[in-house]
């Protein structure tokens, strides 16, 4: 195999196990679970800002490196 040899990649290299791909499927509607169960306890308000922060969260110049810090700075903590 060569540096340029990038066809390890592809799936049909690879077995993909069954609980990784149960993991999979649940990734996303874990992820909205959590912000319908924000919304059920947080006020309205902090709900707003905290769905802003989760949706910007994705974009990728954003992330960890500002988000996180906006949501201390605007005293949204977890537990």
């Amino acid at each position: 195999m060569s540096i340029w040899d990038l066809s390890w990649l592809s799936r049909g290299m690879r077995d993909i196990s069954r609980r990784n791909t149960f993991i999979r499927l649940l990734a996303r509607p874990s992820r909205s679970l959590l912000f319908i169960l924000c919304f059920l306890i947080l006020s309205r308000n902090r709900m707003l800002i905290l769905g802003g922060l989760m949706i910007a969260y994705f974009i990728p110049p954003s992330g960890k490196e500002l988000i996180i810090p906006i949501g201390i700075g605007l005293r949204i903590r977890g537990g």
